[in-house]
């Protein structure tokens, strides 16, 4: 895979067809069960296409098309080529049971998001991480795991940092509170040398990168951990992505997709800027010594 390249990634493709699809129905004014007794299957099925669920066969699409009297080729051409996509193997299926099921979904997401809002409260996000800070963290929340498995799990986190390194690379915004600093994993190098890696990073254009300190009134507002997914799509309205102890929740809906988004805002404007942040880090890799 050349540097400029970036993977197809079925899962984005599944979702995508499921929301132009979905939109088509709604412009004809069509109720899910009315399709479902077009399409002569259940309801239920058409819901699965909709949410990106499974993978959709080009036969099928096509027939949908019909139904909503999409006479364009063009548009046509473009629904039958995401189907076909959506039925290949992402790229993270070559590290098999370092990620989970629940997890899968989010790096194929993540794999064709052109920005990406995320906020941390005590560790340093996986697309910003150094080698040893991954292999120190996966290490110290997964003691049991075979020294292999731990391998994989560094190898896919360093994988999906690619996006960050291409020619045309995602937009980046990240919020930290202040404790990310603070929180040790793995030894004082370790610390050091993520600190001094956020630091670099931070002087790229296409990553922003903000500290909230602890005196911030703001920081008690952190609450859980979140990211926002955009997509260059105009009729995709993004998603968020939030974990829990045994999963992650994906929240679609436009309207709390609107809150997560001030949420953010509110954060950015009582963090530090771009330039203090960055002076705060490397002040604090100095004292992890």
């Amino acid at each position: 895979m050349g540097e400029d390249s970036v993977p197809i990634s079925p899962t984005a493709r599944r979702r995508r067809l499921g929301i132009e699809l979905r939109r088509l129905r709604e412009r004809e004014q069509l109720t899910l069960l009315q399709v479902a007794q077009r399409m002569k299957c259940s309801d239920a099925k058409i819901s699965r296409i909709e949410a990106g669920k499974h993978s959709t066969r080009t036969r099928d699409v096509l027939a949908l098309l019909d139904i909503y009297r999409v006479a364009d080729e063009r548009t046509r051409e473009v629904l039958a080529t995401l189907a076909k996509q959506s039925t290949q193997r992402g790229w993270w299926v070559t590290y098999g049971g370092a990620i989970p099921d629940w997890f899968e979904v989010y790096v194929g997401l993540e794999s064709e998001a052109t920005e990406i809002r995320t906020v941390e409260t005590h560790l340093v996000p996986g697309l910003l991480q150094t080698e040893a800070y991954a292999t120190a963290l996966i290490r110290s929340t997964q003691p049991l795991a075979p020294a292999e498995e731990l391998t994989r799990q560094v190898e896919l986190r360093l994988a999906r940092q690619r996006r960050l390194h291409e020619h045309d690379p995602m937009r980046l915004r990240v919020v930290l509170g202040e404790a990310v600093l603070r929180c040790r994993v793995g030894d004082d190098a370790v610390m050091r040398d993520q600190l001094g890696h956020l630091a670099v990073l931070a002087e790229r254009s296409h990553v922003e990168l903000r500290v909230v300190r602890f005196n911030s009134p703001a920081y008690t507002a952190f609450g859980r951990p979140f990211a926002i997914l955009g997509f260059p799509e105009p009729t995709d309205p993004g998603l968020v992505y939030t974990e829990h102890r045994t999963g992650a929740l994906y929240i679609d809906e436009p309207a709390q997709i609107a809150s997560f988004a001030l949420a953010f805002d509110h954060l950015v404007a009582a963090a530090l800027s771009r330039k203090e942040s960055a002076r705060l880090l490397r002040e604090t890799a100095a004292f992890w010594t």
